[in-house]
């Protein structure tokens, strides 16, 4: 598999820019030193009141109002701000994107975690500070970090079927999460709702091969939304059930989750994320099936200027050399899945990438051809899920999005958003085009619409870009049937690591192209 070279001097330089300073490299040992960072008090109501630890033993959970201090929570939430704009990597924290349910095409953060390795303040603060306290008085002796993450539910962020996390969490038998509230939390955007489960009884309920509750069980529980304000915390046990619903309103919703083991059970994290990567099946947020929204592979919700495109950073080169290994990764993963009876998803790819060098097309030309389907990708869309031509998801917004995320030049960016579009001009424009595509594109032409308007044809034929959009539309189609006839094999095909290397120039082109202007 393609490699990009000196990951690691790279990674340390992209970490300490991204806020954690020269730190990052000793993060976890500043944080069990106890030493303070900075000049704040990260500590405000940093331990439960009698009656609260009363009210946590009789129902699993119990809400801390006014956790964090005001300073706190403003440090806080800058380093959240900080962290969810990280480039997206493979092996490092853990970025997590889905489609907005809101906004269909548009790409979300969802969540980040394995954060502490990376950010020595944040690492402070969640093994010495208000949630560790928290999470000790819950537990009935120190408590010891076992795994962290940011759950940050934009408008159109799904929500989380009923479930226990003890079933998730095969390292240890008992855990309590702090949950931290950067936002305020209400039905309307998607607050945690709990079912009293007292913490003595330890028992999975209704449990389903997806690891959530089924919802015979979840219908007898009585699960009652718990509203927090900015500041607020719930400490709740591992064996609580618990779900939450999709963000429906304008306003987002950031939580931080930090769970915890006794600290008589030693330094248990390593191991968990250790254990996460080996065993994440793809398509999941986590180790059990309980999300409930539809997980892609980036963000919109990033700065305007793609990290990728900035070659003023110093981590930009890097950062260009991580999105051509992402594109690499999903082509390994699920690139060998089906869209249509004839062909996997890659070989689509390079076949159409072959029409186009047949067809003498320039290099940006052909990466788009290579990458024009990459939303089907992202979003993990073959013929093998039941809900393949459901509905239709947009996938060249997504691709679109993405690739634009990441800094390709729009002579690739908009034929890949304007791929689909070609389709139904094409069938509206000439009446024989519509005879020769696949079954699949028939199908799924009548999702995206249909055939354009007649009197649509003439303004779409003008806009830019749109000639090569159907040119490369004509070349996809024209590799399918080439394939399917058996008039190309798989010897004629391009490799996939040398279009992954075409990728790679044209992602460098367009970084000097923005140096230059």
């Amino acid at each position: 598999m393609w490699q990009r070279p000196g990951l690691r001097a790279a990674l340390r330089l992209t970490v300490h820019r991204a806020g954690s300073a020269s730190r990052c490299t000793s993060a976890v040992a500043e944080a069990h030193s106890g030493r303070p960072s900075g000049n704040w008090n990260p500590l405000a109501n940093a331990h439960m009141t009698a009656e609260q630890r009363d009210f946590f033993m009789a129902n699993g959970y119990v809400k801390i109002p006014g956790a964090l201090s005001a300073p706190a929570l403003a440090r806080v939430r800058s380093w959240v701000a900080q962290i969810a704009a990280w480039p997206d990597v493979s092996d490092a924290w853990m970025h997590h994107f889905e489609a907005s349910g809101l906004d269909p095409g548009k790409l979300i953060l969802s969540r980040t975690e394995n954060i502490i390795p990376y950010h020595a303040e944040l690492a402070q603060l969640l093994m010495t500070g208000v949630p560790a306290r928290l999470a000790g008085d819950a537990l009935g002796e120190d408590a010891v970090l076992y795994k962290e993450k940011i759950n940050y539910k934009a408008p159109g962020g799904g929500g989380y079927a009923s479930h226990q996390d003890a079933a998730a969490y095969a390292e240890a038998d008992r855990h309590v999460t702090c949950m931290l509230a950067l936002d305020s939390a209400t039905p309307t955007n998607g607050c945690l709702e709990f079912a009293p489960f007292p913490w003595e009884r330890k028992e999975l309920i209704g449990l389903t091969p997806e690891g959530t509750i089924s919802s015979e069980v979840a219908g007898t529980l009585d699960l009652q939304p718990v509203t927090v304000e900015a500041g607020d915390a719930i400490v709740f046990s591992s064996y609580v059930p618990h779900r939450s619903t999709p963000n429906h309103s304008m306003q987002t919703r950031h939580l931080l989750y930090l769970t915890y083991n006794k600290k008589s059970l030693g330094d248990l994290r390593s191991q968990y994320y250790s254990n996460k990567r080996a065993s994440m099946q793809h398509g999941r947020l986590s180790m059990i099936g309980h999300f409930q929204g539809e997980l892609v592979g980036s963000s919109e919700g990033a700065p305007d200027v793609p990290l990728a495109a900035r070659p003023d950073l110093p981590s930009a080169a890097w950062a260009r050399a991580a999105v051509v290994e992402k594109i690499a990764n999903l082509f390994e993963q699920r690139g060998a899945t089906r869209y249509d009876a004839f062909s996997t998803q890659e070989e689509h790819a390079l076949m159409t990438a072959l029409m186009a060098q047949r067809h003498g097309a320039d290099l940006d030309t052909v990466v788009a051809a290579f990458l024009h389907d990459i939303g089907h990708l992202l979003l993990n869309e073959h013929a093998g899920r039941d809900d393949f031509l459901v509905a239709d998801k947009r996938h060249e917004e997504i691709g679109y999005r993405f690739l634009r995320r990441s800094g390709f030049p729009e002579e690739v960016t908009e034929l890949v958003r304007l791929h689909v579009e070609a389709k139904r001009y094409l069938c509206a424009a000439d009446p024989s085009y519509y005879a020769g595509l696949s079954e699949a594109s028939k199908c799924s032409l009548e999702l995206q619409g249909g055939p354009v308007a007649a009197e649509e044809i003439a303004g779409w034929a003008a806009r830019p870009l749109a000639s090569a959009a159907a040119e490369l539309r004509r070349w996809e189609d024209e590799g399918k049937r080439s394939w399917a006839q058996g008039e190309v094999t798989g010897e004629a095909l391009p490799t996939r690591e040398a279009l992954l290397e075409a990728t790679r120039q044209v992602l460098e082109a367009s970084a000097r192209h923005a140096t230059a202007s």
